[in-house]
């Protein structure tokens, strides 16, 4: 992985209508039982500047005080944060044709055609928000937003709408 900056949360934060995200939980899991949060060390170290990162942790922290819990040094649930980017390419073509024609019946026709081909060289990024229940050291919850790396900074807005956006089933209604 390359060394991620502002960035990667310029991609996956900055525009929340094209934010692609997933879930997945225990449905063996009683969720009302957690009332605290905290960071693990392995997101102290998330791969972007320090800026970037308190602006992630104040969004995940916004989000789950809004859900009722308490940030906490002996935490119910550990947020465990990875990002991942990968580049790729998208290839089209656009073609040109030119023709004419003399005569009616029998006449000379020419033409000519010209295709054009066009590579675009991107970034995907995609930002895993992890949640383990602290007391079994288990994953309880996994949600991920996938988005394309632009190179605009974002307002902190921005970012929580799409950090809502991947905690949006967090935690999951009883069933």
């Amino acid at each position: 992985m390359k060394p991620i900056t502002l960035v990667l949360f310029t991609l996956i934060l900055c525009s929340c209508s094209t934010i692609r995200t997933s879930y997945e939980y225990d449905n063996q899991v009683d969720f009302t039982k957690y009332k605290t949060f905290g960071f693990s060390e392995d997101s102290e170290k998330l791969p972007v500047n320090e800026l970037v990162r308190k602006r992630i942790f104040a969004a995940i922290s916004k989000n789950m005080v809004t859900k009722g819990y308490v940030a906490a040094d002996n935490p119910g649930v550990l947020i465990d944060l990875q990002i991942h980017t990968e580049d790729k390419q998208q290839t089209s073509a656009t073609t040109m044709n030119v023709g004419g024609s003399y005569g009616r019946r029998w006449g000379f026709r020419t033409g000519v055609s010209s295709t054009q081909f066009h590579t675009r060289t991107y970034t995907v990024g995609t930002l895993f928000i992890d949640i383990v229940d602290m007391g079994t050291e288990t994953l309880i919850w996994s949600g991920q937003g996938t988005s394309t790396v632009t190179k605009k900074t974002i307002p902190q807005e921005k970012m929580e709408a799409g950090i809502n956006k991947i905690l949006a089933n967090y935690p999951p209604l009883a069933e």
